[in-house]
């Protein structure tokens, strides 16, 4: 995105994207039925878990370059410290699944995001000073506010949709999945290219290393604010597809 192929890539990939989309609802019998996005809910629903992978996803990499490099921690001890989420995640998102049958899922999608918004908020002072602990307590809150988030969230674009098209819902889900952590590594490169340029990571060039991690929080800080409003969006529509 920073040189003049990286835009014409975009662009062009973003005109496909638009033809398929075009394509797909003049089809009789169509690959992925695009008419879902009319469902207030199920985009609403989709739109959160793309921004939320989008804006997440990057934490586990500037949080192993910083525990790495600039407080030379071996990787053993990194590894072991980054389980903190995904552990906290792993815990949660079975309770908070059975949680949405009971209560609105949207709701606690997007509580779920808002302790996300506010575990990468503290990162974006990320630097050499800040202490073990803060970073510690803002992992555990963005396990905690994922595992939250990501049960209600796929229970609710599966909840929108007709029984006979579950399969295409959880396809959705999985698709938003990869597209949201595939576009987070692009932004953390790019953003990286942009600040840090092609040299090398040595303690030279370390301030450089967490101005492009600042940098990256705070998109994905917006990002995840922007999910919360997502989250909430279509909450009272509870129509779904006519097959």
């Amino acid at each position: 995105m920073n040189q003049l192929t990286g835009v014409f890539l975009t662009v062009f990939g973003l005109i496909l994207l638009a033809g398929f989309a075009f394509w797909e609802l003049r089809q009789k019998f169509p690959v992925f039925h695009v008419e879902f996005f009319k469902n207030l809910k199920f985009s609403s629903s989709t739109l959160a878990a793309l921004i939320s992978y989008l804006a997440t996803f990057i934490v586990t990499y500037i949080l192993n370059y910083h525990l790495q490099y600039i407080r030379h921690m071996d990787p053993q001890t990194t590894g072991l410290i980054l389980i903190v989420t995904p552990a906290l995640m792993a815990l949660i998102a079975p309770f908070s699944g059975k949680l949405s049958d009971k209560i609105e899922p949207q709701k606690l999608a997007s509580l779920g995001m808002v302790f996300v918004t506010v575990a990468i908020f503290i990162l974006i002072f990320l630097d050499k000073s800040m202490p073990l602990y803060v970073i510690v307590a803002s992992m555990v809150l963005q396990g905690i506010g994922y595992g939250i988030f990501s049960s209600p969230n796929t229970n609710s674009i599966m909840g929108s949709v007709p029984r006979k098209f579950a399969s295409l819902a959880s396809a959705t889900v999985s698709t938003v999945r990869v597209i949201g952590q595939t576009m987070s590594l692009g932004m953390l490169t790019v953003i990286f290219a942009v600040i840090m340029g092609s040299v090398p990571i040595i303690p030279r060039y370390f301030s450089l290393l967490i101005l492009s991690s600042q940098i990256a929080c705070v998109f994905s800080t917006v990002l995840c604010f922007i999910a919360v409003i997502a989250s909430l969006v279509g909450m009272k529509s509870n129509k779904k597809m006519i097959g």
